[in-house]
């Protein structure tokens, strides 16, 4: 009985934790800008954050947004650390509509712009979910997975 009752609770221990590592957001964001070519990057504020995703930012334990100040350009890099995993789906939704969204915007007149809109990336690991839409898409999401191996 003693045996069974330990099994039970490594059990339970192993399937509670997350599979994904919890890095500072920082950590991510700089690990996923690292190497990209990028134009100027300016920092979202929060109040940019809102107006940009049109979600509630105080879902977010923690996050770090910045975007190109290069008009006509796409690139953006989102990161946000959410206070518990319940509110992931619907984070990822929100940034995935405004992903589909400015590639629509870009379609028409900045054709390479608008394709790199299309190869970027929504990604989820855990209670993080992230925006990202970067040159080198490949290094950007190969940094991300390695930034959340536990």
């Amino acid at each position: 009985m003693k045996k069974l009752i330990i099994a039970v609770l490594a059990l339970v221990l192993l399937t509670s934790c997350s599979q994904y590592a919890e890095p500072e957001v920082s950590v991510v964001f700089e690990n996923m800008l690292s190497g990209q070519e990028l134009e100027e990057m300016t920092p979202a504020t929060a109040q940019e954050v809102g107006i940009l995703f049109d979600f509630d930012i105080s879902l977010a334990e923690e996050y770090s947004v910045s975007y190109s100040g290069k008009g006509g350009c796409a690139d953006i890099l989102a990161v946000f650390k959410l206070y518990d995993g319940e509110n992931t789906s619907d984070v990822a939704s929100v940034l995935e509509k405004y992903r589909e969204d400015r590639y629509n915007d870009f379609l028409g007149y900045a054709p390479f712009e608008a394709e790199k809109i299309e190869n970027g990336r929504v990604l989820t690991y855990g209670r993080y979910v992230i925006l990202a839409v970067l040159p080198d898409i490949d290094a950007a999401v190969s940094a991300a997975d390695k930034a959340f191996k536990a």
